[in-house]
C-alpha cells in the first residue's frame, strides 16, 4: 500500500510504489484541511500517474500553506522557521523519489528544487527596503542585511542545485522519459533554465 503517515515519511519508510495505483503516498487525514482534496485520487486510476501528482499538488500545498502562515523576522530564526514549514513537503518529495520511476523521480526532483529555490528568495525578501534619500550608512546597513540572508539562504540554493543536476541525470539516463511525456519534458527543460540563469543559486 502507498499510503503512509507524515511521521513515516520522515523517516522514508520503505513502500512499494506500485503496490497500489488508486492511492497517494499520504494519507488525506494528515495534511493540513486546505490540501486533502488535492490527495484524493480517482478510484479506477490504472496508473502511477494520478497518484504521484496528488503527492507532489499534496507537498506543494503544503509548503505553500505553512510558509504563508508564518511571521518572520530577518535571522536565524526564520531559517528554523522556514526549514519546518517545508520539511513535511520535502519528505513526501524524498519518499517519491526513493520509491518512484523515473518519471515519478524526475518530477519530484523538480519540485524539490523549486520549493528549496523558493524558500531562498523568501527569505531574501525579508530584507528591509533601502529608504530615500539613501546614505552611505543606510545602504552599508542595507548590504549587510543582504549579505546575511545571503549566507543563510545558501544552503536552500546548494539543495535546490543539487536536485536540479539530478533532474538533468536522470533525463540523461532514461533520455525517453522526457521525449514521450511533455509534463516531464517541460520540468526538464525548466531545469535548464534555471541551471543556466543561476536561479537556484541566486
Amino acid at each position: 500500500m502507498r499510503s503512509l503517515p507524515l511521521c513515516a515519511l520522515v523517516a522514508l519508510f520503505p513502500v512499494t510504489a506500485h503496490a497500489d495505483f488508486g492511492r497517494a503516498m499520504i494519507d488525506p487525514n494528515t495534511v493540513d484541511e486546505p490540501c486533502r482534496a488535492l490527495v484524493m485520487v480517482p478510484g479506477d486510476a490504472r496508473s502511477l500517474e494520478p497518484a504521484v501528482a496528488a503527492d507532489l499538488s499534496a507537498a506543494s500545498c503544503l509548503a505553500t500553506t505553512r510558509t504563508r502562515a508564518l511571521s518572520l523576522v530577518p535571522g536565524p530564526q526564520a531559517v528554523q522557521q522556514l526549514n519546518e514549514a517545508i520539511q513535511p513537503s520535502l519528505s513526501i518529495l524524498d519518499a517519491v523519489i526513493a520509491t518512484g520511476d523515473t518519471r515519478s523521480q524526475i518530477l519530484a526532483e523538480h519540485a524539490k528544487a523549486d520549493l528549496l529555490s523558493g524558500t531562498a528568495v523568501r527569505l531574501m525578501a525579508l530584507a528591509p527596503p533601502l529608504h530615500r534619500p539613501v546614505t552611505a550608512n543606510s545602504l552599508a546597513r542595507y548590504q549587510d542585511y543582504v549579505d546575511e540572508l545571503d549566507q543563510l539562504a545558501q544552503p536552500w540554493r546548494q539543495r535546490a542545485t543539487t536536485a536540479f543536476a539530478e533532474v538533468q541525470r536522470l533525463n540523461g539516463d532514461d533520455p525517453d522519459a522526457a521525449s514521450a511525456d511533455p509534463v516531464v519534458a517541460q520540468a526538464v527543460e525548466d531545469q535548464r533554465a534555471e541551471r543556466t540563469t543561476g536561479v537556484a543559486r541566486r
